[in-house]
């Protein structure tokens, strides 16, 4: 049940940060695009739009989410439940770019070249310290941040995680699944694909709206799903591999650390409605 992580860590930030998300969002966006004085407003007002759509159509779904997570908790799971859970977060993930497409591809045709190169830079600053984090470290150290991060996550849904529990997260650490090497590739070539994909609009001023949205949603889907069948294939074992961990781990607890984990579940689903009913 750890893969309710995913879905707690996300309804804390909401809890904390949902009314300041546009501005939070605009000033990220800001950090990597540079926008213009013309772009700053335009930009600023979509991130609010988006905000109020998603409060209306995605909270509610979000805590029915947290609904069927709270039944699964009180039991024993597989790992087939757990892929379940996390296939339900990436597609809500997935409905949010699908709304973003329209304003994304108007900004993505408004784009000055000075806005690509700085994207570019952002790139490589965040390519040099994804390095710095998980490529330069050895297996060992990279294997210890891994394990302090997933039991913490495990502790804030069970309030504490045992030997057994982490027994399973240790195995599944070092099991060799997570290779940063092979990752980091697949971070690159997604790069040169949002660059690739944001340099042909610019070069092609008259595209129309419709295909530059055709552009973005394309991005957008291989974002979430490799074109390429030899990366997809090893998304899809990692993403297995660590729903039998989740399932495992889950089904190591017990009654109090499962109580706890329903407590958890609610409480997040309370947030999503109060902010939900919040127009």
């Amino acid at each position: 049940m750890a893969a309710a992580a995913v879905v707690i860590t996300a309804c804390g930030a909401v809890k904390l940060g949902y009314q300041t998300l546009p501005e939070v969002s605009y000033w990220w966006l800001d950090n990597y695009l540079d926008f213009t004085d013309e772009q700053k407003g335009q930009v600023k007002e979509e991130l609010a739009s988006l905000q109020r759509w998603h409060r209306r159509n995605e909270l509610p779904q979000f805590a029915e989410l947290l609904d069927q997570m709270s039944l699964m908790a009180v039991k024993d799971v597989t790992p087939e439940q757990m892929c379940g859970v996390l296939d339900a977060v990436r597609t809500r993930l997935h409905a949010v770019g699908t709304q973003a497409e329209p304003s994304a591809a108007t900004l993505a045709l408004a784009l000055k070249p000075e806005q690509l190169q700085a994207l570019r830079k952002r790139y490589d600053k965040n390519n040099a310290d994804y390095r710095k984090e998980w490529i330069t470290p050895s297996v060992e150290k990279r294997d210890d941040k891994r394990m302090r991060k997933i039991v913490d996550y495990a502790d804030n849904l069970y309030g504490k995680v045992d030997a057994p529990q982490r027994e399973v997260i240790r195995r599944y650490v070092s099991s060799g699944g997570f290779d940063p090497v092979y990752d980091n590739g697949i971070r690159l070539r997604q790069q040169q694909d949002v660059l690739r994909t944001l340099e042909k609009l610019q070069a092609t001023p008259d595209t129309s709206p419709a295909d530059a949205r055709k552009a973005i949603s394309g991005l957008i889907d291989r974002s979430f799903d490799s074109s390429d069948p030899a990366v997809r294939a090893h998304q899809q074992a990692v993403r297995r591999a660590g729903c039998e961990a989740m399932a495992e781990t889950h089904n190591t607890t017990d009654d109090k650390q499962r109580a706890h984990a329903v407590k958890q579940l609610q409480k997040y689903r309370q947030d999503a409605m109060e902010l939900a009913a919040k127009q």
